[in-house]
């Protein structure tokens, strides 16, 4: 099972955290009990056991030293999580307790070249209410700078560490204009403790798997005579890599959109690049703890047909690695914004902490491997930069166009309209909503 999937159903099911016995005690739990085997757990299984040079003994410490003065549970959590944060891997982060409510805040947010910009709004939100509108550029977000460096950081602490009722935002129209807004979460309460042996509880848990998986599947269409736009999220589930291989074969043109895709799992990305090659292909090495190992990907598809690859701020991991790997091999053509430079391989662990009538589940993603491309260069930090390099302006954001999709179809000697385009990846891209 992808592991990031197993972490979900592992929270879902036992989850007692934050919401069992009074908020001292537990905040006593979490000041001095909880940040110790975060930094044991990274210690032990992270890739480079001189962790590139930073004295993460300090990092622990200093954290410890800020513990002792916490006054709430979010305190305590984000000094915990900004001492891993300050470690600055992309792949080893504090997995917080879940909260016993879900907070959804009514907009999508993506990258455009060093902004932050509104991709979409939901309908019925509050947000749609009070007026936010997809192409508006985003400076600031209660309090915080958003930029393509800090969004990671917003998400993080608005969805995990410190959800709140609500959005302050300061926005930019695309003829300069600002104003501020402010529009009010979805707060749905949790039951405070779901029970894996209940089958109402179980099914609520495997429902909300399905929802997400959902929105990281492939979907595809014929642009025109032997011109295929195949759409691919996510790298999650093999089955429909594999339909979408299957689709494309035979195409003289395949426009793989991995805009937005966050990455997966590495057999499942190793499956996707093998089949763009006919043989097995070496990608480049992989640095794990104790040794270095050469990886290689080979698939039993192929695909011959000429590719163009689009990414942007939200590829990052396998998409990029993907990316990479076709630009280096001069196999395809590479369209559209900076990939986001979060390639490293991690792994997420469970941890838990405090009495059993007042256990608290929490856990810490570790990055166990670190991959150099076949030129010797990492991606981490750093992404892929597109051959075509094509950021759509504010206003193709506001009325919905996507002229890095229209410019990929023109290559492939295919007329399409960026507003054509647009609808195009609107209708099949779902937004998925922070």
């Amino acid at each position: 099972m992808n592991q990031s999937i197993r972490w979900g159903l592992i929270f879902a099911v036992s989850a007692v955290a934050l919401h069992a016995g009074p908020a001292e005690r537990q905040l006593e739990t979490v000041r001095t009990m909880m940040l110790r085997p975060v930094w044991e757990t990274i210690r032990e299984n992270y890739y480079d056991p001189n962790f590139g040079g930073v004295d993460i003994g300090a990092l622990e410490k200093g954290a410890e030293r800020q513990l002792a003065g916490a006054k709430s549970l979010a305190e305590a959590l984000s000094i915990i999580a900004q001492s891993v944060e300050n470690f600055g891997d992309s792949h080893t982060s504090f997995m917080s307790p879940p909260r016993p409510f879900e907070v959804e805040y009514g907009w999508a947010l993506d990258i455009a070249g060093r902004n932050v910009v509104v991709g979409a709004v939901e309908p019925g939100s509050d947000a749609e209410k009070k007026g936010v509108r997809p192409g508006e550029q985003v400076l600031r977000v209660n309090g915080m700078p958003a930029t393509r460096d800090t969004l990671n950081l917003i998400r993080y602490s608005l969805n995990a560490l410190n959800p709140q009722p609500g959005i302050r935002a300061q926005l930019q129209w695309h003829d300069g204009s600002q104003r501020e807004v402010e529009f009010a979460a979805k707060v749905t309460a949790r039951p405070q403790r779901l029970e894996f042996y209940n089958g109402r509880d179980r099914q609520l848990v495997e429902l909300e798997s399905e929802k997400h998986a959902r929105k990281r599947r492939s979907v595809w269409q014929e642009l025109g005579p032997g011109v295929l736009w195949w759409k691919l999220a996510g790298f999650s589930e093999i089955q429909h890599l594999e339909k979408g291989l299957r689709q494309a074969a035979g195409y003289e043109h395949v426009i793989l959109d991995l805009r937005g895709n966050p990455g997966g799992l590495s057999s499942v990305m190793l499956e996707a690049i093998g089949a763009f090659f006919p043989k097995k292909t070496t990608i480049g090495t992989i640095r794990l703890r104790h040794k270095t190992e050469p990886l290689e990907a080979s698939s039993r598809h192929s695909l011959r047909g000429k590719l163009y690859v689009l990414i942007d701020g939200g590829s990052a991991s396998a998409s990029e690695v993907l990316a990479r790997t076709i630009q280096l091999t001069e196999r395809g053509l590479i369209l559209g914004d900076r990939s986001a430079g979060k390639v490293n391989r991690g792994l997420a662990h469970n941890l838990d902490v405090g009495p059993d009538d007042n256990l608290i589940l929490f856990g810490v993603s570790v990055t166990n491997a670190a991959i150099l491309m076949t030129d010797g260069q990492p991606l981490e930090k750093i992404g892929v930069t597109p051959e075509v390099w094509l950021v759509p302006s504010p206003l193709d954001l506001a009325e919905g166009n996507d002229p890095v999709l229209a410019a990929a179809a023109k290559l492939a000697g295919i007329t399409l309209s960026k507003q054509d385009a647009g609808a195009i990846s609107r209708r099949h891209r779902p937004p998925i909503f922070d």
